[in-house]
C-alpha cells in the first residue's frame, strides 16, 4: 500500500481518493534511450537520440507527417533520427518503442505545443498527445532515476512517466520534489495498459507540504502486538492525528510528544499502540494533518501488522488471500504466503529464459472457474528462491502445487501478485 499524501484544502477542502493501476513502468532494464523528447521546428529539420538495448527492438508506426530512421534495430547502440518537414501547425506524437516485455515512450513535438490546464479527472477523460498543465499532489515517488510519481488531486490520481528539465534530461534531484508536496507540471498525455500518463513532463511549480514524515511512513509489528512510531516535521503549527474507524479495535494513539533530530529541530513523535493479532495480516492508513492560512496539508503513514495465517508456515488459502488483498486495496506492505493449485497458465506464460517469469492462477483444487472471486493471479512472478527462472529448471504445469510468497494488490477486481515482488516459494514440494 502506498503511503498516501493529500492535500486537505487550497482554497476550500477538498476530497480525494487513489487509484490502483496494474504494471505501472518504473525503469526499464531491457532499453533505454538518451532522451525520450525529442523536439523539431516549424521550419523542419531532423534530431538524433540513441537507444540502447539488449535485444531486438522497434518503434510503432510514426504520424504520416514525421520520419524515423531506422525504425527497428538489433542490440547494442543504436542512432535513431527523426525527421519533419516545414509546417505552420503546431503538432506532437507518442511513439512506443517495444523490445521484448519492455515499452520506452517517445515524445515528439513540432513547434511550440499549447498546453491546455485541467484536474486529473479532465486529464484522463482527454484524448492522448494531447499536453496538458495539471497541479496536485505528490503521492508517491515510483523512481528516481527518470523522475516516475503520482500525482492527485480532488478529481483523481494520473501517473507521471518522467520529469525533464528544460534541455530534456532526466535530473530528478533538481526539481525538489518530495511526497506531500503541491507541484504543477505541464507534459503530453498517454494511456499505457489502462494507466493514464503525462509523458517526461517539466515542473512548472512546487509548493513544499506543511507536514512531512520523517520517519516512519511504512511501519510493520508483529503479531504478538506492540509499538509503531511515526516521526513528523511541520511548518503549520500543531499536527492532528486520525485513525480511522475500521482501525480501532487494533490500533490507537498512545503517546504524543516531541523530540530534537540530528539537526536539532523539533519533531513531533507519534506512538500507536498496537493490539495482539490471532488473525492474519492487517493495515491501515493512519493520518495527520497541519494548517496554516487557508492551506491544509496532510499525510498518511501505513501501519501493518503480521499475522498467525498468511505465513510461511501457515500460508492463505486462496479464499483467504482474495480477502486480505481486498482490505488492502493497493499494494501489501509486507510479503504473504499463499498456497494453492495452478489451475490456468496464461498463454507465452510458462517460464522462459527471456523473461524469467511466469503468470498464472491458482485455486483450491485446481479447478479453473474464470472468476476472480475464487481464484488468485500470479501474476508475473519469479522463480525458487526469488530468481529468475532460467533455462534446465522445472517447468510449471497445470495441477502443480504452489506456495506463493511476495506481496499482493488488486487491479480493478483481480487479486494478484505485485509484478516481480512476489516468486514460487514451494513447487510441488521443492523450495530449492
Amino acid at each position: 500500500m502506498k503511503a498516501k499524501y493529500i492535500i486537505l484544502s487550497l482554497v476550500a477542502s477538498l476530497a480525494v481518493f487513489s487509484a490502483c493501476e496494474k504494471n505501472l513502468p518504473h525503469y526499464l532494464d531491457d532499453v533505454t534511450v538518451s532522451s525520450s523528447y525529442v523536439g523539431l521546428p516549424l521550419a523542419g529539420g531532423s534530431q538524433t537520440i540513441t537507444v540502447s538495448s539488449n535485444a531486438a527492438w522497434s518503434i510503432n508506426t510514426a504520424p504520416d507527417w514525421l520520419t524515423i530512421s531506422p525504425a527497428s534495430g538489433s542490440a547494442g547502440e543504436t542512432t535513431v533520427t527523426f525527421t519533419v518537414d516545414a509546417t505552420s501547425v503546431d503538432r506532437e506524437s507518442t511513439l512506443l518503442l517495444s523490445c521484448g516485455a519492455s515499452t520506452q515512450r517517445i515524445n515528439v513535438t513540432q513547434g511550440v505545443v499549447k498546453p491546455t490546464e485541467a484536474t486529473c479527472k479532465e486529464v484522463i477523460a482527454g484524448p492522448d498527445s494531447k499536453t496538458y498543465i495539471a497541479t496536485g499532489v505528490c503521492t508517491s515517488i515510483a523512481n528516481t532515476t527518470y523522475g516516475n510519481w503520482y500525482l492527485q488531486d480532488a478529481t483523481g490520481e494520473i501517473y507521471i512517466y518522467g520529469t525533464v528539465n528544460s534541455a530534456g534530461s532526466y535530473a530528478w534531484s533538481s526539481f525538489g520534489i518530495d511526497v506531500g508536496d503541491i507541484v504543477t507540471v505541464q507534459g503530453p498525455k498517454t494511456t499505457y495498459n489502462g494507466t493514464v500518463e503525462l509523458v517526461d513532463v517539466k515542473v512548472l511549480k512546487v509548493v513544499k507540504s506543511l507536514v512531512k514524515i520523517e520517519e516512519g511512513a511504512s511501519v510493520t509489528t508483529p503479531a504478538a502486538g506492540g509499538k509503531a512510531v511515526v516521526k513528523l516535521s511541520s511548518k503549520g503549527g500543531n499536527i492532528s492525528v486520525t485513525v480511522p474507524e475500521k482501525a480501532k479495535s487494533w490500533l490507537n494513539i498512545d503517546a504524543i510528544g516531541t523530540e530534537k533530530d540530528k539537526k536539532g529541530n523539533e519533531v513531533t513523535v507519534v506512538t500507536f499502540a498496537v493490539a495482539k493479532n490471532e488473525k492474519g495480516p492487517r493495515v491501515s492508513d493512519v493520518t495527520f494533518s497541519a494548517a496554516s492560512g487557508s492551506q491544509t496539508s496532510t499525510v498518511s503513514a501505513t501501519i501493518a501488522q503480521d499475522g498467525l495465517i498468511g505465513t510461511k508456515d501457515n500460508p492463505f488459502t486462496v479464499p483467504q488471500v482474495i480477502e486480505f488483498a481486498k482490505e488492502v486495496g493497493g499494494d501489501s506492505p509486507m510479503n504473504i504466503y499463499v498456497q494453492g493449485i495452478i489451475s490456468k497458465i496464461e498463454k507465452n506464460g510458462t517460464y522462459s529464459a527471456q523473461y524469467g517469469n511466469a503468470t498464472f492462477w491458482i485455486s483450491e483444487d485446481g479447478t479453473h472457474m474464470g472468476d476472480t472471486s475464487r481464484e488468485f493471479e500470479a501474476y508475473r512472478v519469479l522463480y525458487l528462491n526469488n530468481k529468475k527462472w532460467v533455462e534446465g529448471q522445472d517447468q510449471i504445469a497445470l495441477g502443480d502445487k504452489v506456495i506463493l510468497c511476495g506481496k499482493t494488490t488488486m487491479y480493478k477486481t483481480t487479486a494478484e501478485t505485485v509484478s516481480g515482488k512476489a516468486w514460487i516459494y514451494s513447487h510441488n514440494g521443492k523450495t530449492k
